[in-house]
């Protein structure tokens, strides 16, 4: 699917009859002939219902919200939003069905409610059910609810749980957006493509009309406004009361530092932080004349990190910090509060940290790890492993396949006296998982038996050319079962992660690693998974011609990818890759969630970059600025923030006066002022690229 290249705004979608009871009357009138008068034979009055969501919403109508659900981000400035599935939704029931002048009231019956954890509500209560909500408001006046009328043509179980909330009176006044501001944070939206293409059906979303708590956790429910237009128009609450609406979705997020908003991840991958606090005795001064501060040399001493003899400092690509190369590691100096917070920049590629081992260290730059072999004997020792992602393209040594077993791919360096187990560790892996698939197992088995009978059936009957009989047929083609199997493990398919990855320390949290395939190991995977009855010398022969029908069956054959470790991969679960190589952009031939927070992407050629972002769909409302000045600049017809910056009024609680921000950027008629509202303040998010080097 293409990329969605605009983002199309309209006010809203409504249906046609929104939910509740109706009645259509037909009248029948007969014509008789010569006379002027028609003759009215009667009139019957139909009942009906309209069916629309009122307790509860299928999960499944709730297509996705911001801030993300239980996250943690710089959202201080961001409105809470909901994007709904259905366009018509907001406005599938009526708020109420007439003002206290007799007017019908044009509103969505659903909003957003932003809550605080120190604010006066009571959250979720357990036990409610849908025939509790037909009562009527309690006489004492405590409780502000209107009590909803059962819909003669929607049955309702009374038994059917509802979630319920209530809220301080007056709380919920200070809080709570007015019947024109709920039509003003209401809107409908789609996407198209560089062709102008629908890209996405069209969207409902509902924006808050608060800002989150900065430094602490929000809460946002979607409530019904069923029966709840006096007290929001009006507001009729006072503190004392409560008022009870229900709640049909709700979720919970936390404002922290910038550092862990998606921009703040995406920029600050591949970098651990090894000392949070140094006191910076030493002003930039004197770091641009190479000198390194006391405070820091003694500090990363200290975590066991001494510097080498001739550290190199230069100054970063980021303003303000400075870097520092001894070698072996590079060190990023950032100044925070008159200290200097000490990180240590990894390279982007899967390995280990360099040591001064020049044996050692050509292993590692393989990216191998050394790991506790048990050999079977019973004795212990230590061997050299590496999987398939490895950090550069090296020449792998010499293998001749197929092996007769694993240990043929053993290979000793008697130079530091280990072995290097990679290359037998993949060929029994491919053995294991074949045979842990038992249909893939008994196919395979089966094709290759009947291959073999089929062969000498064909030597007896060659010797036999002269006699009048029937030609034995021999079929190379693998079952598709076997043939998706082996094409599923060209791509690294169902290989556990230990495998892939000899060593977390290859894979800290909050890093992006570029790595080249092996395409070796991935030959001897392949080999041992094929080497299901693989016992004799006749069985040997025959699977070196059978193998190379498999290669010629087009597996794929990925030669670079990406791994990426990060709170953005489920923080932000659209997020957008776009890979770049010689030939242009390209697709991936495997992406897939090896975890919440880890992603795995190979592609069939050389990855040169690879950018973040997200889909147009995704993005967030927001605004400038912060403290006590909010402003938004404003768009141009062309999308652009050209200006004008226009004020936007806050009150204490950090609710927005949208009526007032209307006015500002005289968004006329209300009918369209939502589409307006929404077009201004939506927020771009940043594009991330990283560059492979």
């Amino acid at each position: 699917m293409a990329d969605p290249q605009k983002l199309i705004f309209w006010a809203s979608d409504k249906p046609a009859l929104p939910g509740g009871d109706y009645t259509i009357q037909v009248t029948q009138q007969v014509h008789l002939a010569g006379s002027d008068k028609p003759g009215e034979v009667g009139t019957t009055t139909y009942p009906f219902a309209v069916a629309a969501p009122r307790f509860t919403l299928n999960p499944q109508d709730v297509l996705n919200v911001f801030p993300p659900p239980g996250s943690l981000g710089d959202y201080a400035n961001a409105l809470p939003h909901i994007q709904l599935r259905h366009s018509t939704l907001p406005y599938e029931r009526v708020c109420a069905a007439q003002d206290d002048k007799g007017s019908p009231v044009d509103a969505p019956w659903l909003a957003l409610l932003v809550v605080y954890d120190d604010e006066p509500y009571a959250p979720l209560q357990p036990g409610w059910k849908a025939g509790d909500l037909m009562e009527a408001q309690p006489p004492n006046g405590t409780i502000l609810w209107c009590g909803l009328k059962p819909e003669s043509g929607v049955e309702i179980n009374p038994e059917d749980p509802v979630k319920v909330i209530e809220i301080d009176g007056a709380t919920f006044a200070n809080i709570f957006p007015k019947l024109e501001e709920c039509i003003l944070l209401t809107h409908v939206r789609s996407a198209t493509d560089a062709q102008g293409l629908a890209e996405s059906e069209p969207r409902a979303v509902i924006i808050a009309n608060r800002l989150p708590k900065p430094g602490g956790s929000t809460t946002v429910h979607l409530v019904s406004l069923e029966g709840h237009m006096m007290n929001i128009d009006k507001q009729n609450a006072k503190a004392g009361q409560k008022v009870r609406l229900i709640s049909l979705y709700n979720w919970r997020f936390s404002c922290t530092s910038p550092k862990l908003d998606l921009t703040g991840l995406l920029t600050s991958l591949n970098n651990t932080l090894l000392v949070q606090a140094v006191q910076a005795n030493t002003d930039s001064n004197k770091l641009s004349q190479a000198v390194i501060p006391d405070a820091v040399t003694t500090a990363l001493k200290q975590i066991g990190r001494p510097l080498g003899s001739t550290p190199v400092v230069t100054k970063d690509t980021i303003p303000g910090q400075w870097l520092i190369q001894d070698g072996l590691h590079n060190y990023s100096l950032i100044p925070e509060n008159g200290t200097w917070r000490v990180l240590e920049k990894m390279p982007a590629v899967l390995r280990m940290p360099p040591v001064e081992n020049g044996d050692a260290e050509l292993h590692l730059q393989r990216g191998a790890a050394a790991l506790g072999h048990r050999m079977r004997s019973g004795n212990r020792s230590v061997s050299w492993y590496h999987g398939p992602l490895i950090p550069a393209d090296f020449a792998p040594p010499p293998i001749q396949l197929p092996a007769q077993n694993a240990a043929e791919l053993l290979f000793y360096n008697a130079n530091i006296g280990m072995q290097d187990v990679s290359y037998a560790t993949a060929w029994e892996l491919g053995r294991l998982l074949t045979l842990q698939n038992k249909p893939v197992a008994a196919a395979l088995y089966t094709w290759k038996r009947q291959n073999a009978q089929a062969q000498k059936l064909l030597a007896i009957e060659h010797q036999l050319m002269h006699l009048p009989l029937g030609r034995t047929s021999l079929s190379g083609e693998l079952p598709p079962i076997v043939l998706a199997f082996f094409k599923d493990l060209g791509l690294l398919a169902g290989v556990p992660f230990r495998y892939l990855v000899a060593d977390e320390r290859m894979l800290p949290p909050e890093s992006l690693r570029f790595f080249q395939l092996d395409s070796m190991w991935v030959d001897c995977l392949i080999d041992g998974a094929f080497s299901i009855g693989r016992v004799l010398a006749s069985d040997y022969r025959a699977d070196a011609a059978a193998i190379n029908h498999l290669n010629e069956q087009n597996l794929p054959n990925p030669t670079s990818g990406l791994l990426l470790r990060s709170a953005a991969v489920s923080g932000w679960p659209d997020l957008l890759l776009d890979a770049q190589a010689s030939s242009g952009a390209i697709q991936p031939k495997r992406q897939e969630y090896l975890s919440a927070n880890m992603l795995l992407c190979l592609y069939q050629e050389q990855i040169q970059s690879v950018t973040f972002h997200l889909k147009p769909e995704a993005f967030h409302f927001g605004l400038e600025g912060g403290l006590t000045v909010y402003k938004r600049t404003l768009r141009d017809s062309n999308g652009n923030q050209t200006g004008p910056s226009q004020e936007v009024k806050i009150s204490g609680s950090r609710v927005v006066d949208w009526v007032d921000f209307q006015n500002r950027i005289n968004a006329r008629p209300l009918t369209s002022a939502s589409a307006t509202i929404a077009y201004q303040m939506v927020v771009e998010a940043p594009k991330i690229q990283y560059l492979v080097s």
